[in-house]
């Protein structure tokens, strides 16, 4: 991804499977009621998966859900509504229907000092990896030693 487009949520083609049933929904009242689901996607990372629950959970609580018949209320995923004034229902009139994050603010630009440009990332990031990568053998390698000496 290029910096333009790293900075964008990009939003797929439905909920998951887990989100949904995170957020107490089943798949098919999910698609009843306009909620896109793809049973083929899934979360690898858990904050992400509890952003969408959150916004499914909020979706779920604006949600109104009339009656079919007059007298008959059936109760489910979200009940149907008895009785509504009309002055607390209104037309949504957004773009989305389920409200996007906020974008993140970006941080300020910091003056390079001397100290900054000393340190070598790179060399220091790698030095990491190569301890990582071979922290076993050394330590196996530490015991082999220690075993012959005594």
């Amino acid at each position: 991804m290029t910096q333009r487009y790293s900075s964008k949520v990009r939003y797929g083609k439905g909920f998951s499977l887990q989100e949904l049933s995170k957020a107490k929904i089943s798949p098919a009242f999910a698609r009843s009621v306009g909620i896109a689901v793809d049973q083929r996607r899934h979360d690898p990372n858990e904050e992400t998966l509890q952003l969408n629950v959150q916004r499914l959970e909020s979706y779920k609580s604006k949600l109104i859900l009339f009656p079919r018949k007059e007298n008959k209320i059936r109760q489910g995923d979200i009940p149907d509504t008895a009785q509504i004034a009309q002055s607390s229902v209104s037309q949504n009139t957004s773009k989305h229907v389920i409200e996007k994050p906020a974008k993140k603010v970006r941080q300020t630009p910091k003056k390079i000092t001397k100290d900054i440009t000393e340190v070598k990332i790179f060399r220091k990031l790698r030095q990491l990896r190569i301890n990582e990568k071979y922290s076993g053998k050394r330590i196996k390698k530490a015991k082999e030693e220690a075993a012959k000496k005594e």
